[in-house]
């Protein structure tokens, strides 16, 4: 994303609501192509099936969000 002289004068008029869904909207997206990412540089990855890519991307996104336990 970048930040051009447009996007920076919507921001700059935003009020708190809307600067917090703006933000939001931001971190969802990276959120979104970092896992994509990760997906495909996994399946790049010889030897590595399908279960076990699906259980290392659920395991990745468990840390992600905080709920690791071990």
């Amino acid at each position: 994303m970048k930040l051009n002289r447009k996007k920076y004068q919507e921001i700059k008029k935003m009020d708190h609501a809307q600067m917090d869904r703006y933000w939001e909207s931001v971190r969802a997206e990276g959120e979104r192509k970092a896992r994509a990412a990760y997906q495909e540089a996994l399946e790049g990855v010889p030897g590595i099936g399908r279960a076990r890519r699906e259980g290392v991307i659920q395991k990745a996104e468990q840390i992600l969000k905080g709920e690791e336990n071990d």
